[in-house]
Formats: C-alpha cells, structure tokens, sequence
C-alpha cells in the first residue's frame, strides 16, 4: 500500500468530500490522502513562490498557515508516489488584476504537469459546480456560475456522487476536454493533455477574444488520469 499513496490537494471541503466519494468508488487498492488548502488557486500561487517554485510540496504544506494541523499531521513524513491538486479557476478573483492571474495559472500549470513528479494540476472552469453540466457551454464572466447550477437543483446533492454519477461525469467532461482540444487540432488522449498547458491556453484565448471559457470540471477526470481509459470498467 505504501508505494500506491496518493495526495489529492483540493481547495475546500466540497471537494474533500467529493474525492472521498471517488475513493470509494475507484480506489479500492490505493491509499488516498485528501488534503484541503482553504485558499484558491492563487494563494496557492504565493505559497509555492517563497519557496522559490522548487520545493516539495508536502514540504510547502507543511508551513503554510492555510492547512489545518489535522492535515498537515496526516501528510508529516510521508511520500507519495502521486501528487494532484485540484483548483478552480476562480478568475473571478478581485484581489489580482487579470494579467496577474494568468501568470499565476500559468506558472503553475507548467510546474505541476505530471503527478509522479512535482504533482499534477487539474483545474475546474470556472470552478467545481461545473461537475453538474451535461454538455459543452460556455460561462461569461459577468454572469453568476452558481445560479445557473443552483437552477439544476443538483448542487451539494451527494446522490450525484455515487460511481454511475461520477462515471457519468467522467465521460461527459472528457467529451468536453476532447472537443477543446479537437478545436486546436491537438493529438493525443484527454489525460496526456492534462498534463500539458493545451487546454488551459485554449481556455485563456477563449477568455481573452470573448470574456467566456467552456465549462469542464477536471477534478471528474482524475481517475481518468490515474487508471486511464480502465476507469471506465
């Protein structure tokens, strides 16, 4: 069991409770640690660059004030074969001008681009609730993301969690990711893109020519990632 630890770092406790779900459900062989960071993606930013970008990242985590001692307990001393993070988008952030949230979500796509090195990063767009889309749409800045799922009458429902709704999920958002990268005529499988910049850039340009992004929850597709296409077995 111990070659088979898994870190899944998320941003808060909807979706600590959402990984638990998908334990149960795939990792039947695998030991997951779900930790959550309590800050968005790009305080998560700050915390990696005092330590200069190159830094374990148990070892960030285990000084940063945004984790509980609880977590950090669990995580103290242990190595983990496996590292994902898994953050919204968020940009609708006030704290940062536009500009330097893209460099934040670019530097850290680049840094974590594959979960048996310095980790993976999945990010949602816009953010977590798009787990309950059904197909491809975009999402505009100026409008609120959570009414339009809250009018799903999905959104917190734990019953959406069990292994036919999270496969459910798993195979409408990767039907998503494809059709971004079909759009730049990228090759290669959807968890191979993961773990490139593609789809972040594609959603940049997006964002950038007509103020939306496709919405696609890649925290659906991390056992995707890990399994490959033998999740859907």
């Amino acid at each position: 069991m111990r070659n088979k630890r898994i870190l899944i770092l998320v941003e808060g406790q909807k979706e600590k409770r959402f990984f638990g779900n998908v334990a149960k459900a795939f990792f039947h062989e695998q030991q997951l640690e779900i930790v959550s960071f309590c800050c968005n993606i790009y305080a998560l930013y700050k915390t990696i660059m005092e330590y200069g970008g190159n830094i374990d990242l148990v070892e960030a985590l285990l000084v940063s004030k945004s984790i509980s001692e609880e977590d950090k307990g669990k995580i103290r001393g242990a190595k983990y074969p496996w590292i994902y993070l898994v953050f919204d988008m968020d940009f609708q952030e006030k704290h940062f001008p536009d500009k330097e949230k893209l460099k934040r979500l670019r530097k850290l796509s680049k840094l974590f681009n594959n979960e048996t090195e310095f980790g993976l990063l999945l990010i949602d767009y816009p953010m977590f609730e798009s787990y309950f889309e059904t197909s491809l749409s975009y999402w505009e800045f100026h409008e609120n993301y959570k009414k339009r799922i809250n009018s799903f009458g999905k959104d917190g429902d734990p019953r959406s969690f069990t292994k036919e709704g999270l496969l459910k999920a798993m195979s409408v958002h990767s039907s998503i990711a494809s059709s971004l990268i079909n759009q730049e005529q990228k090759n290669g499988g959807v968890a191979d893109t993961l773990r490139t910049s593609v789809i972040l850039e594609t959603q940049i340009r997006k964002l950038l020519s007509n103020g939306v992004v496709a919405c696609l929850n890649c925290a659906s597709l991390l056992p995707l990632c890990y399994f490959g296409e033998k999740a859907f077995s």
